[in-house]
């Protein structure tokens, strides 16, 4: 027995697809935003208090990582829902403040969630301009791969996911009386 021949992707499952990707490329742009903001967090407090280095590591240690796990878990999912609502290939400035609001509310949310009151005002700062810029930063492979999508689509290609060129290899199968068709000449 033969595995299954599976559906061709719909328009829909690509768009999810690709809204997935597209989001995740902000969520690596806000790690390595938020890893930046862990280093010069550490170096201000080796220079305010020299004596309590370790301490003061692994303390800025910690918040990076909560925040890492806190990015990766709730950001990309909020970072999809936000991608999928937005045209397929909105402004720049529209897509980083889509961002930029989502990211400011999310974490508000979640310090709100833990019970620090007031700190919700700072975190939702944080959160605003690191979602806002990775966005920001993010934009051109993101549009980059937006043109080439619809280019391919114009000629009737797909484009598989991962992949930096359109090819026949993503395009549904062929229909059985065309030509070229398994089992015809």
């Amino acid at each position: 027995m033969t595995a299954p021949t599976p559906y061709p992707p719909t328009e829909a499952r690509l768009r999810r697809r690709q809204d997935a990707q597209d989001a995740w490329g902000v969520v690596v742009r806000c790690e390595v935003i938020l890893a930046g903001l862990a280093v010069v967090a550490a170096v201000v407090v080796v220079v305010a208090q020299p004596g309590e280095l370790g301490g003061a590591l692994a303390i800025v240690g910690l918040a990076w990582a909560v925040h890492a796990l806190l990015t990766v878990t709730v950001g990309y999912a909020v970072g999809v829902v936000v991608t999928h609502r937005l045209p397929s290939r909105p402004a720049r400035g529209t897509a980083g403040a889509a961002y930029a609001v989502a990211g400011g509310a999310t974490a508000a949310l979640l310090v709100l969630l833990g019970g620090m009151g007031l700190a919700a005002v700072a975190w939702a700062v944080l959160g605003a301009v690191t979602a806002g810029s990775a966005r920001v930063w993010a934009d051109r492979p993101i549009r980059s791969r937006a043109l080439r999508r619809e280019a391919a689509a114009l000629v009737g290609l797909a484009v598989p996911t991962g992949s930096p060129w359109p090819t026949a290899a993503g395009a549904p199968p062929p229909h059985p009386g065309d030509p070229g068709a398994p089992g015809r000449p």
